[in-house]
């Protein structure tokens, strides 16, 4: 995996040609993490420091063990000898890995989550990240899959999200499980996850789980700022929004104010609007299939078809014009269609901006001028 800061982005979105594509590119944070490190977890409710006595499973069942949770830096664990089968010892959850060996991990790892839940529900490092948090950022088969264990044995961990029980750690916050499992492409993850959360938890905090949002200072910066700060956002810029929506059939109200939901602080966007911008053309006709307002603006104005345009995304612009087509007639292969003028052509209505304005720009992209010429605009490709 290559390290974010080899990442970089145009000095805007709309300056350059195309759309930023992240599912092209896989990252992983540790590094940036390890430079990021703050002050112990400052909950008032549980001392998340002390020992604990967890009882073992799986082949150490009849044990125990003292565990105590590390957050000085990076979310570790530490653990007591249990005599006749492994020494003390501690773990840095963040390295955690398929390879790693010590099974003992997973047992104390599950019994601590299982025997003490508000430990593990509250507990942060010092960048706000809790113990699932910090397996899901390990980011492989062994971490992530515990991770979901424990989602399992308790749901209500998949509304924690990074320096929520914190004052005084802001470069993460906000950020929850779905985010990083989406910026991960870990799909069946985001599945099992989502199954659990409808399953176990109350429509309200399903609702609350879909709505998080990234407002940390870390996703201020390129290409983080691009990718939505929602759950749904994150979910449809890397491509597991259209697996995921069918498991929310059940909750028809929640899913809908969930895909409504703007990022907050640094995305004054929606969901489409970062699919535009990701040139996710699937997920955007899911969402518009699923309600999603087509016409809604973005803090400066564009609607999704506008920003489109704007840069220069012809699938995109055709598809978005695909949904607002109006069949009138069809005699074998001839058809007449409709097409409404709204947003496309202001009409004499001053201070709106157009698509025509924006493809007859003198600074516009080559590829949005190119939405004027005939072989563009002559009807081919517009009926669905």
């Amino acid at each position: 995996m290559s390290d974010f800061s080899e990442l970089e982005r145009p000095s805007s979105a709309l300056e350059k040609e195309g759309a930023h594509d992240p599912c092209q590119q896989s990252f992983t944070r540790v590094p940036h993490r390890a430079l990021c490190f703050a002050s112990v977890s400052d909950s008032k409710d549980v001392d998340v420091t002390v020992q604990y006595c967890v009882e073992l499973g799986g082949g150490f069942s009849g044990t125990n063990v003292m565990v105590s949770c590390k957050l000085e830096g990076q979310f570790s664990i530490e653990w007591s000898e249990v005599k006749d089968h492994f020494p003390a010892g501690q773990c840095n959850v963040y390295t955690l890995s398929d390879n790693h060996g010590m099974p003992e991990i997973e047992w104390i790892i599950r019994g601590l989550a299982e025997q003490h839940p508000q430990v593990v529900e509250v507990a942060e490092d010092a960048v706000g990240a809790k113990l699932v948090h910090s397996l899901l950022v390990a980011n492989n088969d062994r971490s992530v899959s515990l991770a979901v264990k424990l989602f399992k044995m308790n749901p209500r961990l998949l509304l924690g999200t990074h320096g929520q029980h914190s004052t005084n750690k802001p470069v993460f916050s906000g950020e929850g499980s779905l985010h990083i499992v989406a910026v991960n492409k870990r799909l069946a993850a985001a599945k099992a996850m989502v199954r659990t959360a409808v399953k176990h938890l109350t429509p309200a905090e399903v609702q609350e789980v879909l709505s998080q949002s990234c407002t940390g200072l870390f996703f201020a910066g390129a290409p983080m700022k691009y990718f939505g700060g929602s759950v749904m956002a994150y979910l449809s810029v890397f491509g597991l929004l259209i697996p995921v929506l069918p498991l929310l059939e059940s909750l028809p109200d929640e899913r809908k104010a969930a895909l409504a939901c703007r990022g907050k602080r640094y995305h004054k966007h929606t969901v489409l609007h970062a699919c535009v911008m990701a040139g996710r053309v699937p997920e955007f006709d899911a969402l518009i299939k699923y309600g999603c307002d087509e016409f809604a603006e973005d803090a400066d104005g564009y609607s999704p078809m506008r920003l489109a345009v704007r840069m220069g995304m012809r699938d995109i612009f055709i598809h978005s014009l695909r949904h607002r087509v109006k069949t009138e007639w069809v005699w074998g292969p001839i058809a007449a269609y409709k097409l409404p003028l709204a947003g496309l052509d202001t009409e004499g209505r001053a201070g709106e901006l157009s698509v025509m304005e924006l493809t007859a720009d003198s600074m516009a992209l080559d590829n949005t001028k190119a939405m004027l010429l005939d072989s563009f605009m002559n009807g081919e490709g517009l009926a669905s």
